[in-house]
């Protein structure tokens, strides 16, 4: 399985910086894009994690790689807690769930885009956002200032879906 980026430690990927600059990041004039074509933009793999002022754009899985979680996430798979800001997850696609994200555990999203991502498999769920989690363990799903446009999934939630809480405050779901 293939991802640009793989994190299995606690940390914050910023993006935004140029090679001469590390201190102040500044994703308007320098954007960083993830751009895999395909496989994953982004793996967390059971970590508590930070992902802000980037974009993940054309991320691509399929179930043909037999593992847990091999068909879902296509811009970014998190099996820990995770938190996007000013994030971007666009044209990105899975055949299991999540077209743009699938998240386990706890998720806020705040100033972000989930645009045109597709889960596009049998049965399958959540184009935009698949957040899978235990509704008794207190998993869920924050979206703050956070737009989901023309998403879709073969059958629940094309723009999202969790199986946990779900909060949106200013959030604007449109055509999915």
């Amino acid at each position: 399985d293939k991802q640009s980026v793989y994190i299995d430690k606690p940390l914050t990927l910023r993006g935004g910086y140029t090679t001469t600059n590390w201190t102040v990041s500044d994703p308007i004039a320098y954007p960083t894009v993830l751009d895999p074509q395909t496989g994953r933009g982004i793996v967390i793999s059971g970590v508590v994690a930070t992902v802000e002022n980037l974009t993940v754009q054309n991320g691509w899985v399929k179930s043909e790689v037999a593992y847990a979680y091999a068909d879902r996430g296509g811009g970014i798979l998190a099996t820990g807690a995770l938190t996007l800001t000013n994030v971007r997850v666009l044209s990105s696609t899975a055949e299991g769930a999540g077209g743009g994200v699938y998240s386990g555990g706890v998720a806020r999203a705040t100033g972000g885009l989930l645009q045109n991502n597709r889960c596009a498999g049998s049965g399958c769920d959540g184009g935009g956002w698949y957040a899978d989690g235990d509704w008794y363990a207190g998993d869920s799903l924050t979206l703050l200032d956070t737009q989901v446009i023309s998403n879709a999934a073969v059958d629940f939630g094309g723009g999202l879906y969790a199986a946990g809480a779900l909060t949106l405050t200013h959030a604007h779901v449109l055509t999915n």
